[in-house]
């Protein structure tokens, strides 16, 4: 059996939920009372993807829920795989080359809600390469910049880019070729010295809007079709630490030594990753902090334990898990897996796809 690699999608959190001023609104995090899981999952459901010789993933970095079809990326590959929601295999987006309708690199990708097109960044070619919903090549969009890591389409004409490289994040007309809006959010040192380096998407869209998260800065800002404009801060107190004053230029031991002092003193230096849903604000930070807010009175709480999932959808969330973490977080006490879940995953081979882990959220 070869060795397989996956990356598991992490978490998230944060909303639209009160109108914000300005500056933002900001939540402090200190001294917050502790969540169960079962206080915010009303269900959880496990789909095992079918293996064959057409489908073998081997590093699983995105997924997304349209419809009646799963679609992850593979980015070692450089493949996009679509299942049915029972772990069927369907087709796959196999077009790496360099001529009309093909690819060099995904990125990205994002599947249009009502067309079922799907579209793919290319930072190579710098382009959005677009496809039908079997994936048939329809049309290629020329960007005016290079290096974009990550995208986010904001209405027909207009979408949000960022560059995990250069730390930049900016909004792209396509019809006139101009970009509306830029921010940096980061800087190259904290980009190539830190782990600030985007693994997942940092756009997240909720109740018709879209949202960016700035990880090093600790904010999400709410995209517009005019630019940025900031939503939320977050706040921890003692133990929050502000990646912007390490010194730049250094040898890598300094980095190195500056992260192992906050790890070990489990001090708060971004926020990785967010998603939220009518009734929550759901977010984690470097340290494995994961934070609730609970929208009905705004109060704050942390995640007993950690779960490692990843997209929102219809107040969902899905995880990419290997079968063999899913049985480690069990025997762990992080999720809970009833009789007849135990009786399914245990006929899932154990050299299979990851697992497909759906949590219903209140």
């Amino acid at each position: 059996m070869k060795k397989v690699y996956y990356c598991l999608l992490s978490l998230l959190a944060v909303s639209c939920m009160i109108g914000g001023t300005q500056r933002g609104d900001v939540f402090n995090v200190q001294n917050a009372d502790v969540f169960y899981l079962q206080d915010i999952v009303v269900n959880q459901d496990f789909v095992a993807l079918k293996t064959s010789e057409d489908n073998d993933i081997i590093r699983a970095t995105k997924i997304l829920v349209n419809k009646n079809s799963i679609y992850i990326l593979d980015e070692i590959q450089n493949i996009v795989f679509e299942f049915d929601l029972k772990g069927d295999y369907l087709r796959k987006l196999n077009r790496r080359g360099r001529g009309p309708g093909e690819y060099v690199i995904i990125n990205d990708f994002y599947i249009d809600p009502l067309s079922g097109n799907i579209q793919v960044l290319d930072s190579y070619s710098s382009s959005i390469i677009t496809y039908d919903a079997d994936f048939y090549f329809l049309k290629e969009t020329e960007l005016p910049f290079k290096n974009a890591s990550y995208f986010q389409p904001v209405n027909d004409s207009i979408a949000a880019f960022y560059s995990s490289s250069e730390g930049k994040a900016c909004l792209f007309n396509s019809k006139n070729g101009r970009v509306i809006s830029d921010m940096t959010v980061s800087n190259r040192c904290l980009e190539y010295k830190t782990p600030f380096k985007a693994s997942n998407s940092p756009f997240k869209s909720y109740n018709g809007g879209l949202l960016f998260l700035a990880s090093a800065r600790k904010q999400i800002y709410r995209i517009t079709h005019r630019g940025f404009d900031l939503k939320y801060s977050f706040s921890f107190g003692d133990k929050e630490e502000n990646p912007f004053e390490i010194k730049e230029f250094e040898e890598d031991r300094y980095y190195i030594n500056k992260l192992q002092e906050w790890r070990t003193t489990d001090k708060v230096y971004s926020v990785n990753n967010f998603v939220e849903t009518d009734s929550i604000i759901l977010f984690s930070c470097n340290s494995s902090l994961n934070v609730v807010v609970r929208k009905s009175d705004n109060n704050i709480f942390t995640l007993e334990k950690g779960i490692p999932f990843s997209l929102e959808s219809d107040n969902c969330l899905y995880a990419v898990i290997p079968k063999n973490i899913i049985e480690e977080l069990f025997t762990n006490g992080f999720i809970n897996i009833s009789s007849e879940q135990r009786t399914y995953l245990q006929k899932v081979e154990d050299n299979n796809n990851p697992i497909i882990v759906k949590y219903q959220l209140k």
